[in-house]
Formats: structure tokens, sequence, C-alpha cells
């Protein structure tokens, strides 16, 4: 938690985050609830690989304090069928007052181009009711001197006065080629041949066109005033990170 919002990452079976809440303590409402991710491969001539939340067990392995945030390490173990891939993998979520930060990963077996339509990576989301919420597609260019977006989206989450906004910054692989996200439900998967997801909308990753290995994406949020909302907009577009001196 920061001063004014607070995220729980759901032990066992969540990958990301689990619910969003903000206000000051003891008066936080809720935002974002029912989380899903869901990854589903086809590779050509071989069998489907798939995994969702309920896959992955999840615990926290380490926490450092410092003077401006708290780093908090957290070790996953993903179990598909009777396999255990990448059984440590330890994301760092760096935790502000005013905002969070992780990475996320993805280790992909097989080239991009032996994949088939409906491939993909999908974080599905809902959101409580007086809570209004807006998704920002990807821009191409911004005009600023600042490094393009990197084809990042956008979405905001405003009630009583607060607003959050969140980054789904682009997949990455070593060869240097990046995907845009797009917002998708579950009509537009089901015609991309994606598996069955159970979240209305969420924010989907093709992966058909990513090279073999390691391929990432980040996601950042921003928490403040509604009267900051193009700031924190900015920010998030832009993925702009604090830094803070971590001690133990």
């Amino acid at each position: 938690s920061g001063r004014d919002f607070s995220f729980h990452y759901k032990n066992d079976n969540s990958v990301m985050l689990d619910t969003i809440k903000v206000g000051k303590a003891g008066e936080r409402k809720d935002l974002l609830v029912g989380t899903e991710m869901r990854v589903f491969l086809k590779p050509k001539f071989m069998f489907n690989l798939e995994f969702a939340n309920e896959d992955v067990h999840a615990e926290i392995s380490s926490i450092t304090h410092g003077p401006l945030s708290h780093g908090v390490e957290i070790a996953t173990a993903l179990n598909v069928m009777v396999f255990q891939f990448n059984k440590q993998i330890c994301c760092d979520i760096n935790i502000f007052d005013d905002s969070i930060y992780f990475p996320v990963m993805l280790d992909l077996p097989y080239n991009g181009d032996s994949f088939v339509p409906g491939s993909g990576l999908f974080y599905g989301f809902n959101v409580t009711d007086g809570t209004q919420y807006e998704f920002f597609p990807a821009k191409t260019e911004d005009g600023s001197n600042r490094r393009a977006t990197r084809s990042a989206t956008a979405m905001t989450l405003t009630r009583e006065g607060k607003i959050v906004t969140i980054g789904f910054g682009n997949l990455k692989g070593h060869s240097g080629a990046v995907l845009a996200p797009s917002r998708e439900g579950k009509v537009q998967l089901a015609a991309k041949g994606f598996t069955k997801v159970k979240n209305d909308e969420g924010i989907f990753y093709d992966v058909t066109k990513l090279p073999e290995g390691f391929n990432y994406f980040t996601v950042w949020m921003y928490v403040g005033d509604v009267s900051e909302r193009e700031k924190l907009l900015e920010y998030a577009r832009h993925s702009v990170r604090f830094s803070a001196s971590r001690v133990n």
C-alpha cells in the first residue's frame, strides 16, 4: 500500500493485480476487482500450451525498505499439466507513495513464426460500480522531444475525486520487435481462436510475431487527484519511472 492507495496481489492464483483501492487508510474504495491472466500458445504441428491464474503459485520471497520506496520480490512457479516451467522467476515490484512499477516476462519456447492465430496473452479485469473507466489505445507519434510512447496503451479508473492511470508497455523480444496491446472482449477473442476467458474485457497481446525466448512487458501505475488527470495519463503513456535508493 501507499499513502493514498493499496493493491492486493492474491497469493497462489494471481500473477498481476487482483484488487486496487484508493483513498486514505480506513476509507478506501474498490476500483478494480476480479482480474485474470491467461496465456494461450498454439505452435504449429504441436500441442496447445495454456495456463491461467490457477496454474500459478506465488509467494513473497523478500522485502526491502528504503527512504522512498518498498521493494517486493515475488517468486513464482508455473505448473502446466505435470510439468514445472520457470520454477523461480522473481519479479521485483517497486512500490512508492503514489505509484508502482513491475515487469512481466514470458518465455516463448518456439519462434514466433511457428505460432498460429489465437496465440497470445490476455489480462482481464472488472471494475466496480461507481468507477469510471476509459481506455486509451496506442499512439504512434506524440510531437514531443522525448522518446516515442513505444505504442504503450493506458487506462484510467476514476472514483470520488481520485484517479488511477495504468500504462501497459509493449512486449519486446531480443530482436527488438515490439507489439502494442489492444483492448479485447470475449467475442473478439473467440474470433481470434483464443481460449475461453472469464472476464468480459481486458488487455490482449498477440505473440504470433514475437521471437523465441524471453519477451517482456511492463506495467506502471500512478495515483492522484482528478485534477492531475492529464499529467498522470502522460506518465502512463510514456512509462515515466521514479527512482529511489533502496537499503536493507
